[in-house]
């Protein structure tokens, strides 16, 4: 049950999933820009459809799965690196 006076612990946690998504998908985008890739071309490249990354693109990069995310970030030769916190 959601506290009166702020974010349940479950609201909390969902924004930090969020900024994750973001952050990685912040990092393709670089990758993108660096590339010089068309829309389509990358998402062919980091293997999403063209109407996935552009849902992604349009604020619904949190509701991706998340092995779908790493992928991408992978086949971009993003290192991730997971800690506590």
């Amino acid at each position: 049950m959601a506290s009166r006076m702020g974010m349940s612990s479950a609201e909390k946690e969902r924004m930090k999933v969020d900024a994750v998504a973001q952050d990685l998908l912040d990092r393709i985008n670089e990758v993108r820009g660096r590339k010089n890739m068309s829309k389509g071309d990358f998402a062919e490249f980091i293997g999403v459809s063209r109407d996935r990354y552009q849902k992604w693109n349009n604020g619904e990069v949190s509701a991706a799965s998340f092995s779908t995310l790493v992928r991408a970030a992978l086949r971009c030769g993003i290192q991730i690196e997971i800690t506590g916190g």
